[in-house]
C-alpha cells in the first residue's frame, strides 16, 4: 500500500519573533504615559497576527482529526459495497427514530480505496464509519474502534452472529466491526454442464478428481492438445481467480497453518493443486476463471457468492447454483467442514466524537430487518440477495441454491490474510503475503527461506 506518511502539521514556531523582542523596543522617553512607536505596534500587530494563525491551524487540526462529525452533527460513513438506494432507505429509518441524529454515506470508488481510507485517517480527517475487508484488520487496527459493550455486549454478539463473523472480526482488544453480509470461498457448477454429462455435485476432493479426469468420462473436454471445455480450475495464479482462499482453505483441510506451514506438507499440497495442470485438466492459456464459468468453458469454478452478479451479467442465460466447498474424505462424521470467509464489513473510527452513536447505527443495521430490506434493494440492483451474516436467518436463507452454501459451512468458517477482491495496496498485508505465496506457488515449493520471510511480514504488522 503506498501509503504516505503524514504527520499532523506543527504549528509556527513564534521563538524566532520572540527572541527579538529586545532589539525592538526603543527607550522611552520622558513622559508621565509612555508613547508605543510604530516599531513596537507592528510587532504587537505582528504577534497578535501570528496567534490568531496558530489558533486557527489547532481549530482546523482538531476539526480534521474527528473527520467531518461534531456533537449533534453528521455521522460520515464510507461504504464501497452497498449502493445509495438502499442504504439511504435505512439511514432515514434510523434518523427518525434518533431525532437529532444525521448519517451522511458517502459511496467510494474501489480503485485505490484502502490508500486513500488508510492516508485520511492517518491525517486524522477519516471518515466515522468506514468498509474494510478482514483481511485488512492488521493494516487498519490503528484506527478502529472496538463496540462498546453498552451496544452490544460479546456473549450477544456470539449469539447474534454467524461463527465464522465472530471468529474473524473478534481480536485481542475486542469487537472490531458489524458486517451487513457474510460471504466465503465456494464452488459454483453449471447445472447444465453436469446435467448433459448426468455427473452427481461434488462432494468432496476425491469426487473433484474424478469428475475432472480426462480419461474417465470427466467433464474435461479436450481436442488433442486444445482444451474446449474445463472441469474446473486449479493450479495456476495468473488466471485462476480466488486462487488466494483455495489454496489457504486446502491447506486448513491438510492441518496446515498457514502462518507457519509445515514445508513437506505444503509442498505436497502446491503438487496436489499443480496436478490439475499436468493432467490437461487446466492450463495458463485459459481466459480468468470468473470469465471462463460465466461463458460455460468451465463446469466447476471456485469464488465468492459476490461473484454471482458478474457472472449473470456476462451471460444472462447461464445456469449455475452453488454447492459446499469440497472435503477431504472424514475419517469420522464429526470431522470438521472446513470452510474460507472473505467479505467486507463496517467499522468505527475510534477518533469519531459520536463513537457510540455510530455503533449503535451499525448494529441497527445488522439487525434482521435491516438485512432484509438491504437485500430486497440488493436483488433489484444486483439480481441476487447475499448471505446474511446472522444466526437467526440461516433457516430462511440455507436452502437457496446460491446462497445457502456459505451458509451451511459457516460453523468452522475462517479466515486469513490471503484474500482474492481485496486490494489494500502494495504497503497492505493481503498484498504482501499474498505475492509470497504467489511466488512459492509459481516456483512449485516453499523453503526455510519463504517460512523466515514470512513471519517477518506478519511481524511487520503485529502477528504473532
Amino acid at each position: 500500500m503506498e501509503r504516505e506518511d503524514i504527520s499532523p502539521t506543527t504549528p509556527p514556531s513564534l521563538a524566532a519573533e520572540e527572541s527579538q523582542g529586545g532589539n525592538m523596543v526603543d527607550t522611552p522617553v520622558s513622559s508621565s504615559k509612555k508613547a508605543v512607536k510604530p516599531k513596537k505596534m507592528v510587532l504587537i500587530a505582528g504577534l497578535a497576527f501570528a496567534v490568531l494563525v496558530l489558533v486557527l491551524i489547532i481549530i482546523n487540526f482538531v476539526g480534521r482529526s474527528v473527520g467531518s462529525l461534531q456533537k449533534g452533527g453528521e455521522i460520515v460513513w464510507w461504504g464501497i459495497k452497498e449502493e445509495d438506494d438502499a442504504v439511504n432507505s435505512l439511514i432515514a429509518d434510523f434518523e427518525a427514530k434518533n431525532p437529532g441524529v444525521k448519517v451522511k454515506y458517502q459511496r467510494q470508488s474501489e480503485k485505490d480505496y484502502a490508500e486513500r481510507l488508510f492516508n485520511s485517517l492517518k491525517k486524522g480527517a477519516g471518515p466515522d464509519i468506514f468498509e474494510i475487508h478482514t483481511s485488512w484488520i492488521p493494516d487498519f487496527n490503528p484506527f478502529i474502534s472496538t463496540l462498546p459493550k453498552s451496544i452490544m455486549s460479546e456473549e450477544e454478539y456470539r449469539s447474534t452472529f454467524l461463527p465464522a463473523v465472530y471468529r474473524s472480526l473478534r481480536t485481542e482488544k475486542g469487537i472490531v466491526g458489524i458486517p451487513l453480509y457474510y460471504d466465503a470461498i465456494t464452488l459454483f457448477v453449471n447445472i447444465d454442464i453436469f446435467n448433459n454429462a448426468q455427473k452427481s455435485f461434488p462432494k468432496t476432493w476425491n469426487d473433484i478428481i474424478f469428475l475432472s479426469d480426462p480419461q474417465k468420462g470427466g467433464l474435461t473436454l479436450r481436442d488433442n492438445d486444445e482444451l474446449i471445455q474445463s472441469a474446473i480450475a486449479l493450479g495456476t495464479t495468473s488466471n485462476v481467480d480466488h486462487w488466494q482462499e483455495i489454496l489457504a482453505l486446502v491447506m486448513i483441510q491438510n492441518g496446515i497453518n498457514p502462518a507457519s506451514p509445515n514445508i513437506e506438507s505444503t509442498n505436497d499440497t502446491f503438487l496436489y493443486l499443480k496436478n490439475f495442470v499436468k493432467s490437461g485438466v487446466w492450463n495458463d492459456r485459459m481466459p480468468p476463471s470468473t470469465i471462463a464459468f460465466a461463458r460455460g468453458n468451465l463446469a466447476m469454478y471456485f469464488g465468492t457468492i459476490s461473484r454471482a452478479p458478474e457472472i449473470l451479467v456476462t451471460n444472462p442465460s447461464i445456469r449455475f447454483r452453488t454447492v459446499p466447498f469440497p472435503q477431504v474424505p472424514n475419517n469420522a462424521p464429526t470431522d470438521p467442514q472446513y470452510s474460507y470467509s472473505s467479505y467486507y464489513f463496517q467499522t468505527v473510527n475510534k477518533k469519531s466524537l459520536n463513537e457510540d452513536t455510530a455503533w449503535k447505527f451499525l448494529k441497527f443495521l445488522s439487525e434482521k430487518e435491516s438485512i432484509k430490506k438491504l437485500n430486497s434493494f440488493r436483488k433489484i440492483s444486483k439480481a441476487f440477495e447475499f448471505p446474511s451474516p446472522r444466526i437467526d436467518m440461516i433457516a430462511d436463507l440455507e436452502k437457496d441454491i446460491v446462497m445457502g452454501s456459505v451458509l451451511t459451512q459457516a460453523t468452522e468458517g475462517w479466515s486469513w490474510y490471503l484474500a482474492d477482491q481485496a486490494h489494500d495496496g502494495a504497503g497492505g498485508i493481503n498484498t504482501n503475503i499474498a505475492s509470497l505465496y504467489k511466488e512459492a506457488f509459481d516456483k512449485g515449493e516453499i523453503d526455510e527461506i519463504f517460512v523466515t520471510n514470512l513471519k517477518a511480514t506478519l511481524s511487520k504488522y503485529g502477528i504473532r
